[in-house]
Order: structure tokens, then sequence, then C-alpha cells
């Protein structure tokens, strides 16, 4: 070290900084600013915008097909699609083994192919139930109701057992033969359960006293951020074992499984190998038959991308999803052989002329609102916007006409940043449902996983789940070492091609890089989303993706490998120059805010007692449980200490006001589910109007047109113009005199379709499979809407506010 000040620094006051600038000071003396500059050139990346057709109706080939499973016989294949789950006989078209709209997920055959379980929340919460193939029947009842949420069922080799895990990520079994449920492995002091983040499925070894997760193991204690491993658990015991992916003598060693969701470890029936995805290829390594524990290293098998392996009951084929195809491999590798599905959707497009009589309007383009105006709508978009005429009225097919004319007519909204299946699959149905009483009825997904991700987009858009539209990405594509499940860990150049290829087959419709991949590799990631699918992307960082020409950034600032953030100071203040590149570089910002604080804000100031968002009605019915009561924790606490954590979001509103009033774009996003879903939204919308003192019109911008604009969708989403699609929240208060209003929701409608508040939440007023059995054959409409939805819109307005 030298011996001059520069070398060193001593914090005598941790309550001063230097405050963005370079200073000298001297023991015992005063200091002085060192004055700099820096020229930083900027280039926008020039490319052709991803065309979306949203009016065709034509027939669309399935591309999201998620978690295939191969009968014991090789002959069938049960899975995920459209909101059913599906049973193929391969060369066949596939038939729906389920029929109404709430979710299905994780179809898992019994060993000698005589039953199907699967995961669906019919009974309101996910639980797993029982289809016998033989009778064609389902069973009325799960197949336990204990605890909480029951997804990845798996069943032991001689079907005595079916395993499976809970939104917590523990893992359970049933015994059949004893009725009871038993938790697997050992778990730590003072908790009952072996909790792991976001874990892989379940598989049973062929003696059946192991069972097999693919799960995180962290580098260090230090960091949270590690490689996916092979669990192996011992079922009496519940012994952990974390066994690396391969060996010091083989190929493979250390390596990261490719996701934690149907990329592995699966045992193979015979016992003597487990399938497992790493590198988006196949791999096989052997196993011991009596223990389930590896015993060699990983051979791969296959060189083309592939996801969620799954066996036939011999252990001499595998059958894997590759590209948005089904592909059927020897276990030995060599050919493999497509397995064609005959599946087809159309998109849901409603036809004919409605009127929306709208007591107020605003079109999202400005401050001014529209007084007493007809909308008319034909088919799924606005026709024309006039002044409000009775004569109008009659020109609505069958009387189609919506009575707004005591409510305030917005653009439905947009969640910019959420990830549906870090949670979603716990959630199920309640999800889209959620989203859309609360006023959205756009989604941006900044990573998922890539088939579930589809299979939303797919299932959303045909009405065959409801939801809100929904752009699809797959997973974040990282570096060595991730956290969530459905990060991809990268480790070579060639990976990285296979990576981009998943994501031009399936169709994404952005592409996000994230903490640990190297520069390079991020350039190239952006060239590949930006030349050959027209796609947006970003990262976590603001550096080197605005020098490289991305088009954004997905927080103001986030995890990162440095350990430090660009774009915000340890203090959380984001500088002059942070703020000015942004402005300047046309590169946008999502603001996730992650605060609670406003949680202490009560709805109205004149309320006695008064009453919080949290205690919303929608809430309580289609937000689950837990999520529930952490969100009450979360008002209790906000209200019991006010000013906590309220100077971290003042600094976050201070930068977003900035860039939004110096011509930069800074869009509302939450990072949910890991922030809460809906409510979360809201309060970064009133952040802004109470702390970024943004008029509610500008907040309302940044969830409404702004992103239209940064997505290339403008020409049919963001505002309410004549040209654009019928995506509209109905308010029975106006958010432009306060932003609390955005949540007073009577309706929406996405894509020229009427979903009332009231509609949304009635799948789970009385869960189908809590009703008696003569109410419980009736099925769920295809769409919440399908029978008739121009209802007497006063009454209809009356019913949702009993």
């Amino acid at each position: 070290m030298g011996d001059g000040p520069q070398s060193w620094r001593w914090i005598c006051d941790p309550g001063r900084t230097a405050d963005g600038k370079i200073q000298i000071g001297t023991v015992g003396g005063g200091t002085t600013d060192v004055p700099f500059e820096a020229t930083f050139p900027i280039t926008r990346d020039s490319y052709s915008r991803k065309r979306f057709d949203f009016d065709s109706s034509d027939k669309r080939q399935v591309v999201g097909i998620v978690g295939p499973a191969l009968s014991p016989d090789a002959k069938r294949v049960a899975f995920e699609a459209l909101n059913q789950i599906w049973l193929m006989e391969i060369g066949k078209k596939p038939h729906p083994i389920t029929a109404d709209t709430y979710y299905k997920c994780d179809p898992a055959w019994s060993p000698d192919g005589s039953k199907i379980a699967y995961s669906t929340d019919k009974s309101g919460i996910m639980k797993v139930y029982v289809y016998d193939v033989r009778t064609g029947r389902g069973d009325d009842a799960p197949v336990t109701d204990s605890g909480g949420a029951q997804v990845s069922p798996a069943w032991s080799r001689d079907g005595s057992k079916l395993a499976f895990q809970d939104q917590n990520g523990a893992t359970f079994y049933y015994d059949f033969n004893t009725r009871a449920v038993h938790a697997v492995g050992a778990p730590p002091a003072g908790s009952t359960t072996l909790n792991l983040f976001a874990p892989s499925k379940p598989s049973w070894s062929y003696a059946g006293n192991t069972i097999a997760i693919g799960a995180l193991k962290p580098y260090t204690r230090r960091f949270r951020e590690g490689t996916s491993q092979i669990l192996t658990v011992d079922v009496k015991t519940g012994a952990l074992a974390y066994n690396p992916t391969g060996n010091n003598s083989g190929e493979g060693q250390y390596m990261s499984l490719s996701t934690r969701g149907e990329d592995g470890p699966v045992y193979s029936p015979d016992g003597t190998a487990m399938a497992l995805v790493m590198e988006s290829n196949l791999w096989i390594r052997p196993v011991d038959r009596a223990s389930g524990l590896p015993t060699g290293p990983a051979v791969r098998i296959n060189t083309e991308v592939t996801d969620a392996p799954t066996w036939s009951g011999d252990s001499q084929q595998l059958l894997y999803l590759s590209n948005g195809k089904l592909r059927l491999i020897p276990r030995s590798g060599g050919t493999a052989r497509d397995v064609p599905v005959d599946l087809t959707w159309r998109p849901d497009q409603p036809s004919g002329r409605t009127v929306v009589h709208a007591g107020r309007l605003w079109d999202g383009r400005g401050p001014d609102e529209l007084r007493n105006v007809d909308i008319i709508i034909r088919d799924n978009r606005i026709e024309s916007i006039q002044p409000h005429r009775q004569a109008l009225h009659k020109s609505a097919d069958n009387g189609r006409v919506i009575d707004a004319s005591s409510q305030t007519v917005i653009p439905g909204l947009w969640e910019s940043h959420t990830h549906q299946y870090i949670e979603g699959k716990f959630y199920g149905d309640r999800l889209g449902r959620l989203w859309m009483t609360f006023g959205v009825t756009t989604l941006n997904s900044v990573g998922d996983p890539a088939y579930r991700a589809v299979e939303t987009r797919e299932s959303f858009a045909s009405g065959d789940r409801v939801g809100p539209r929904y752009f699809a990405t797959g997973e974040a594509i990282d570096g060595e070492r991730v956290f969530y499940n459905f990060m991809r860990p990268t480790t070579s150049a060639a990976q990285l091609e296979r990576e981009l290829s998943r994501g031009k087959a399936l169709g994404y419709d952005m592409v996000k890089t994230y903490v640990r991949l190297q520069h390079d590799w991020q350039l190239r990631a952006m060239q590949v989303a930006h030349q050959d699918m027209g796609v947006w992307v970003a990262s976590h960082y603001m550096l080197p993706g605005l020098a490289f020409g991305m088009d954004g950034q997905t927080h103001v600032s986030a995890t990162t490998r440095l350990g430090f953030a660009y774009t915000r100071s340890s203090g959380g203040v984001s500088y002059s120059d942070m703020r000015d590149l942004f402005s300047l570089s046309g590169m946008f910002d999502i603001s996730t805010t992650f605060s609670p604080v406003l949680y202490s804000q009560p709805e109205s100031p004149d309320a006695t007692p008064p009453t919080y968002i949290v205690d919303d009605e929608r809430l309580k019915v289609l937000n689950v449980p837990w999520d529930q009561s952490g969100l009450i924790t979360k008002r209790n606490n906000a209200v019991a200490n006010p000013q906590a954590g309220r100077d971290a979001l003042q600094k976050e509103e201070d930068t977003f006001a900035y860039i939004q009033h110096n011509s930069g774009t800074m869009l509302a996003g939450t990072d949910s589910p890991l922030d809460n879903v809906a409510t979360a939204l809201h309060l970064n919308l009133r952040g802004q109007a109470l702390l970024g003192h943004l008029p509610p019109w500008r907040a309302l911008q940044s969830a409404t047109k702004l992103p239209a604009e940064q997505f290339s969708v403008a020409k049919d989403l963001g505002t309410i113009e004549p040209g654009k699609l019928a995506d509209l929240a109905f308010l029975t208060d106006d958010p432009l005199e306060d932003i609390r209003n955005a949540t007073h929701v009577a309706s929406v409608m996405k894509n020229g379709r009427l979903y009332t508040v009231k509609e949304l939440m009635a799948p789970f007023v009385t869960p189908a499979g809590t009703r008696s059995p003569a109410s419980r054959a009736i099925l769920a409409p295809r769409h919440p809407s399908a029978e008739k939805w121009w209802h007497d819109p006063e009454q209809m307005i009356e019913d949702d506010h009993k």
C-alpha cells in the first residue's frame, strides 16, 4: 500500500457520504472535491420488431406441452396443455381427461399404467387427484387433503406410495395402505419439514428407500447462488446427501441441472440409472439399485435441446421435449424420432358490436378525461369513440350495451415484470383471475419455465383458462451459478446457442440475461434476440446492457455478481449519472419497489375503523391462504412502524420521477409473485403519486401507455383509441382524483370480452371440488362469459358491491 490518503479510507461518520463525488480528506481537516467528467457513447441496436397477430382466429399448433409422461408400455403419453390433462396414444390424436377451467399440472403414471395422478385446484387449493385410465373416471376427492398445496406427484415402484410437494418446497408421501402422510427428509432444528427452495419433482428409487430431488446447493454460506444438484433423501432416516451431477473422472463434473423443474433427476424403472438434463442435453447416470445412490459419471446421450425426460417402463427408451416437439430416444443414445402431437387451438375472438356508455373516459394519452361518451367496439377492437347518444345503443348486437355511465373507464393495466411460475403452480387458476379483478389485462413475463410460460400464453389466449393477455418468455439465461429454479446455467458458447434456439422455437416475446452470464455472451444473446427473433432484451444490469444497445433493465437495481449495483449506492441513492444515462439512451427501466410501506395507507381517510387494501374481498377469495396471511402481516407491521422503509422507497420514487420528467421511461413492475400479486402493482402506482409527486395520470401511464410503447405493441394496446384492442378496466371511482381509486374495479374487458369481478371470483367462492356431487357434475363454462356476457350493468355493479 502507498502512504497517501488516496490508498485508504476511514469512515468516521457512517451517515455521511461523498454524495456521488470524489473527495480528498485529511485527518482533522476538511474535504476537497476532485472534479471529473466522463463521456459515454451510446448506440441503440436497430432491428425489426416481432409482429403480433391479435385478430386471427385461425387454428394454431399447440407448442405449450408441459410435463409429458410416457406410459409404462411406451404406447401413450399424458401431458398438460391448454389447461387440461391430455392422454395420447402415440400415432393418434390426444383427448382430454379433464374438462373444467380449474388449473391442472404434473401428470404421472402409476407403475402398472392403470392410473394417472395429477394436481388441480378444483377443491380450492392445488391437490393431487387420481384418474383411472381403465374406467375413464377421475376421483371426486383428492388423494389427501392434508397440508397446503400439493403438486408434482410421483409414484413409488410398487404403487403403494405417492410423493408430492407443497408451496414451501417440502416433500411428503402418502401411503395408500396406511392412509398416512409422511414428511421426507430430516428437518432443521425448530422446523417440522425440510423446506427446499423451488426443488425439482421428486423421484423414487427402485427399492423405494431413496427419493432423489434436484435441489439448490449454494457455493458458500456468503451468497445464495450455487448449482442445482442431485439431493438424495433416505426415506426412513431422513438423511440427506448432495451428489454432484458428475464426478472427478467424467464429463459433466460439478455441472448444474438445467432447471429445477422437470429436468431430473428421474430414476429408471429398473433402478440402474437416472436421467437428467445438463447444458440442455440429456444425460444418463448409473445408480446402485439397492441404495439408489449414483455410482459413476453422467454420460451425455444426445446433443439437441432437451427438457423434461421421462422413461418407458422397460427403461430402454426416454421421451423428452426438444424445441416444442416430443422426441423418443433409445437409452443408449443414437437417433431420436419425433412423436407428433396432433393438437391445435384457436384464439378466443368475440364477434359483433358492443356499445360502452362511459361516464368518464381516461384514454391514457394525457391528463384529460372525456365525459359521457360511447365507446363502439366491433369484435375485439375499438371502432370509434363518440359523444353519448342513446340512438347509438340501438346499433349494438343483441342489446350488448354496457352501462358504465357512473364509472370511469381506463386502459387495462400492465404488469411489466412478473414471473408467473416462481410460485404460479401453487396459485393455480386463482392467479389470472386475481390479476384481472384488480384491473390488470396484460402480463409481461421476464423469466419463467419455458413450456409453462407458453402453455399459459396459449391457455389465456384461447380462453381455456381465465387470465390477462400474456407475453411469454422462458428461463433467463445465466452463468454457472444460479438461484432460481427457472434460470438456465450456461457454461459454453455451444450451450448458449441451444438456449437461444429454444427461444426461437417457442416464440419468446422477450429474452432476459441474468446475473452471471459473461458479457460477450450477453451481447450474443441480444444480437440473436433482436435480429433473429425481433424481440426486446433486458437484464439486471444497466452496464454493459446499455453499451451493447439492450432495450431495458428489469429493476432500478437488483442482484449482481459484483456485490454492488452500478445504478444505486449502498445507501440506496441513484445519482445523476445513472439517471441521465436512462434519460438520454432510450433504454427503459422497470421499478420494482418491494416496499410494504404503503400497506399502512387506509383506503378511505374517513372510514372508522380504517380499512386497508389487504382487507379487500377479492384477496380473501382469490389470494392463496399463505400469501394472504403474509400480506396481513405486512400490513400490521407497516401500520405499527409507518416510517420503516419509507426512506428507501422515497429514494426509488425520486429516481423514478426524475427519469420520467427528463424524457426517460420508467415502467411499473413488481417481480410478482416474489412480491405480492396485484396489490404490489397498485402500491407501486401509489408510491409514484404520493412520494414521487407524479400526477395520477402520469403514474397510470407507467402501467398502460408506456409499456405498450416499449414492448412494440403501441398500435394495438396501451391507450383507448379507435383501432386499438378493447382492453379496458371499469372503475367505480376516478383514479385521476385519487390514485387509490385504481383498485375500485367493477369489471374488466380483455380483447373485447367482458368479465365482472363477481364472475372472476365465482369458481373460488364455492370451488367445484367442495360442491355437492350433483352440482359438481356441472362444469364451469369454457369462458366465464360464454353464456351471456352483456348483463344489466347497473344490476351487475350492484351485485359486485354486495
